[in-house]
């Protein structure tokens, strides 16, 4: 298959366009809708400039009569690709359009061919061009998973999208090959080479690359596993915990906060690269996400002052959506190496533009829906996960000074999920346990418990051997909060953030790695008596191993965990 043409772009002051007017992730069951390909426009070679960062920018004023619109296009230090910010006269009047992933030589091309987005008529628009990033899968011959080496890996792909178009992968050695990545289809392989063809979440895809980190969700009935043993060697940038970098925006519990996809714009102090997680509509009511793409770019109306009508069009990078091979080549059980090469190169990397529009389902849940994605369903846009791009500053912010980032002899605790509840007995497991013994309202006199989990990724065992005469502690406070009062009822209101009651909990019970522990404490019980709160909000938080008295891979990542609940 093609390999990128990184040496193909250029910052451009100003580029003149015409004005003419997947808890698993599965294959989608449909291949995209979408209109016939352009032709590629033909790219060449540049000369690759100095990158700069500046502030953020306006878009260029909307041209009037015959003037042709202008573009500012961003750059960012260690990434050979661009972004464009700026007008675009589609088919129904001018959009605003952010996107990524892009070089001087498309940069025209895309513009051009933006031209024949038609957002009211509902139908997505396909882009071809051989330097778009665009991990492919190839190895989709079989319709035995167990044969088939990355129909699943549609989070590899997403990733290594977003790895290659920021720059964080420049440079950076593949430990499968002992030679530096040189495409996103070499990230790619890179994650097929490692772990096995089943579903994993993206911010693990991220600590394996960076940190060298990768624990299987045993949440999930069949996670990703290592193929093999895991490797001291893996990890490029093993002190960055690229956990606490990689932040995932929920569109369902927060529509609006879709507005973060305009940091596209590489030109912004804050800009970032962005993945999707998408689903199908099930019996008319959101389901959860199965599929994972790569986001390039939005298109917007800048004209309309309501936030849910500002959003025309997304820009996705689909590691699904150029075909799969043909049925001969599926009948063929002696596929050659070369054959598989050359119905890849059938496949060409390519954008497609898809029109968004804000919907309710059947239970009143508001959803953003990706229109002209499937024939068969509705496709909804579940959360996006924004990578920010490197910098110096991101680095330090997050990078361990005290731990071992060494995960394959050591442990990695941290907090995990942690309810209040009346109940008296802890619940262990926190993927299967029946949600009823969740409470978050209690009555004067009634028992407020705390049920938290300990999560070890490491590849070391927590157990008694490893810990040694160290006990493992684990420190939770209780605090007032919205004028809630501290101590009895009669006692004088206490300022929110008042701490009303803490305390420290022994957590020495063996802890695998992938796995969690659940624990239990009573939160307002002294000596056998309920202690007497006012009523009010109050937050509970919870911290693990602040002492370091437990030898950890990483520290930094050792973050509060905290839970609400109101007392009547």
């Amino acid at each position: 298959m093609k390999r990128r043409l990184c040496v193909m772009v250029a910052v451009v002051l100003g580029i003149i366009f015409s004005a003419c007017g997947s808890d698993t992730n599965v294959t989608p069951t449909g291949v995209p809708t979408v209109t016939a390909p352009v032709e590629m426009t033909p790219t060449g070679s540049v000369a690759t400039p100095t990158p700069e960062v500046t502030a953020p920018v306006t878009p260029t004023p909307k041209p009037t009569g015959n003037a042709e619109p202008q573009y500012s296009i961003g750059s960012w230090p260690g990434s050979d690709y661009r972004s464009a910010y700026g007008f675009v006269p589609c088919k129904n009047g001018e959009l605003l359009l952010i996107m990524t992933g892009l070089t001087e030589g498309n940069i025209t091309y895309t513009a051009d061919t933006m031209q024949e987005f038609d957002y009211a008529a509902g139908t997505a628009l396909k882009l071809v061009d051989e330097a778009y990033v665009d991990a492919e899968k190839w190895d989709t011959y079989s319709e035995n998973q167990d044969d088939d080496e990355d129909s699943n890996l549609c989070w590899a792909s997403s990733v290594a999208d977003l790895l290659w178009i920021s720059g964080w992968a420049n440079g950076k050695i593949n430990t499968c090959t002992g030679q530096a990545f040189t495409s996103e289809d070499d990230i790619f392989r890179f994650y097929n080479n490692k772990i096995t063809n089943r579903g994993c979440s993206v911010d693990r895809a991220f600590d394996f690359f960076f940190m060298g980190e990768y624990c299987p969700e045993w949440s999930s009935a069949h996670p990703a596993m290592y193929k093999g043993e895991p490797d001291h060697v893996d990890g490029v940038i093993k002190n960055f915990v690229s956990t606490l970098a990689v932040k995932e925006h929920d569109l369902i519990a927060d529509p609006l906060d879709i507005v973060t996809l305009e940091r596209m714009n590489m030109k912004l102090s804050d800009a970032a690269v962005f993945q999707a997680s998408i689903g199908f509509m099930m019996d008319d009511v959101v389901s959860k996400s199965q599929h994972s793409v790569a986001v390039v770019g939005v298109l917007f109306d800048e004209s309309t002052s309501k936030e849910a009508e500002r959003y025309k069009a997304i820009i996705l990078a689909d590691s699904d959506n150029d075909g799969c091979p043909d049925d001969a080549m599926l009948a063929d059980e002696n596929i050659t190496e070369e054959q598989k090469n050359a119905d890849k190169a059938a496949r060409p990397n390519s954008y497609t533009v898809y029109p968004l529009v804000l919907s309710t389902d059947a239970e009143g849940t508001e959803y953003w829906e990706i229109l002209d994605y499937s024939e068969d369903v509705r496709t909804i846009l579940y959360s996006v996960t924004e990578l920010p791009l490197p910098s110096d500053e991101l680095l330090a912010e997050y990078r361990e000074t005290e731990g071992t980032c060494n995960v394959i002899d050591n442990v990695d605790l941290m907090t995990g999920y942690l309810f209040t509840t009346s109940e008296t007995e802890r619940t262990i497991d926190p993927f299967f346990f029946d949600k009823d013994v969740i409470k978050t309202v209690f009555a004067q006199g009634e028992a407020v418990n705390l049920n938290f989990f300990l999560s070890n990724r490491g590849f070391m065992t927590f157990d008694d051997e490893y810990r040694g005469d160290a006990d493992l502690t684990v420190v939770w406070t209780v605090t007032a909060e919205d004028g809630a009062t501290a101590g009895n009822a009669t006692a004088n209101k206490a300022a929110t953030g008042t701490i009303v009651a803490s305390g420290t909990a022994i957590c020495n019970d063996d802890i695998y790695t992938g796995c969690d522990m659940g624990y239990l404490v009573s939160l307002n019980e002294a000596d056998g008596v309920i202690q007497s709160w006012a009523p009010g909000r109050y937050t509970v938080t919870v911290t693990v191993n602040t002492d370091h008295a437990i030898k950890e891979a990483y520290y930094i990542n050792n973050l509060p965990a905290v839970c609400t609940f109101e007392l009547q």
